[in-house]
């Protein structure tokens, strides 16, 4: 809290120093202490520059900011000598804004709602003691320049002490939370990136437990992402082995995400989308599968089918239509003797062209469901057979 009521001392006071002209920063660079590795000698009236370097210096000097206080009876004195000069400069303008009206009657008045920050009567006591012959124009011109400046400081010299002491006594319960904080442009390359990461699995030379539709997914995702190719080609090598396949892929120069697709797709052994509607077609229920799991096998193969077509380099490219018409067909077709009773339930089902992969599932998960249920409550022994007796004629 110490810190920040200083910080804002501080502040106000830098305010007040940028409004005063040469000859009062300097008058003020007297008062204050001696500063260390600053010489006095070396400033002059007309040396705003040196006299403000000279304040601030003496602000943040080690003499100040070891003190048990922080410094903070100085800098509230220091803040009473600019706030007085401030006043001064502001009586001495209000007086030759009035003088400069009266004189010159065929120029406009210039609008002066608010007195300005910059001293000049200063400037024409200073032309007048210098002897300096300026033109009249060329004076209020400059007198007018003045004003603009000043009344653009005003908003940042003119801080109410009330206000001013209210913020800095607020309790720490009521303190706003800090807002976000900024980072300069500067510093904006040494921010953490976000990185691209493939999940799911790794490539091997020999075995692999992620497809390649799985990888070209993730690889889009990332594009959309705005993630660069080098990142994406970067990540995508992560996920690969060490063995030969990987050292040809980063010994290649330029390698784009074109290119490692290319390569993943002969290396993964990815078939066209030619071979994987020729699949679909022909797809039928395995002995040792159940229906659930031949419907998972089939909705996978048609997303496939629909993925590569999409491709920009597929060889043929299938409609959604084509491609939902043939899978209907073929989970009405493919299901197995054993799930009869499925199939007949499923039937209506599949007839609607727009049904949902969801709708079969939750359909053909309900029909299983039934089927156990009541298999349970009719008992697992099987129905005994009743033999009708065969009679022999007897042998006379």
């Amino acid at each position: 809290m110490a810190d920040g009521v200083r910080k804002s001392l501080v502040w106000d006071i830098r305010k007040g120093l940028f409004a005063l002209t040469p000859d009062q920063l300097f008058e003020i660079a007297a008062k204050v202490g001696p500063v260390p590795g600053k010489d006095l000698s070396e400033l002059s009236s007309d040396d705003a520059e040196g006299s403000f370097e000279y304040i601030n210096s003496f602000i943040y000097s080690e003499a100040m900011l070891e003190a048990e206080d922080s410094g903070m009876g100085e800098l509230l004195a220091l803040k009473d000598m600019v706030g007085e000069l401030l006043n001064t400069t502001d009586n001495q303008t209000s007086a030759v804004e009035t003088d400069v009206e009266t004189q010159t009657p065929d120029r406009a008045p210039h609008p002066t709602s608010e007195p300005s920050q910059f001293n000049a009567a200063q400037v024409n006591m200073d032309q007048s003691n210098s002897g300096l012959n300026i033109p009249q124009e060329e004076l209020l011109k400059m007198i007018s320049d003045y004003e603009k400046v000043g009344r653009t400081l005003q908003g940042l010299v003119k801080t109410p002490a009330l206000q001013q002491a209210k913020e800095q006594l607020t309790p720490q319960s009521n303190v706003r939370p800090p807002s976000s904080p900024v980072v300069s442009l500067k510093d904006l390359p040494y921010l953490p990136r976000r990185e691209f990461k493939v999940q799911g699995g790794q490539v091997g030379d020999h075995m692999s437990d992620i497809s390649y539709n799985s990888v070209c997914r993730q690889i889009e995702e990332g594009l959309k992402e705005n993630f660069t190719e080098s990142e994406i080609v970067r990540g995508v090598l992560k996920i690969i082995k060490p063995g030969s396949f990987k050292d040809m892929l980063v010994n290649k120069d330029d390698m784009t995400v074109a290119g490692l697709k290319g390569f993943l797709q002969s290396h993964l052994g990815e078939r066209s989308s030619t071979e994987l509607f020729q699949e679909l077609i022909c797809a039928k229920q395995r002995e040792n599968e159940t229906t659930q799991q031949f419907l998972y096998r089939i909705i996978g193969l048609k997303q496939r089918v629909l993925f590569e077509s999409k491709k920009t380099d597929s060889e043929i490219k299938y409609t959604p239509e084509t491609v939902q018409g043939v899978f209907l067909h073929t989970v009405y077709q493919g299901i197995g003797h054993k799930d009869n009773d499925i199939r007949r339930e499923l039937k209506p089902l599949l007839a609607n062209q727009s049904v949902t992969d969801e709708m079969i599932l939750k359909h053909a998960m309900k029909v299983t469901s039934e089927e156990s249920e009541r298999h349970r409550r009719l008992g697992s022994t099987p129905r005994a057979k009743q033999f009708t007796p065969i009679t022999f004629p007897h042998l006379h």
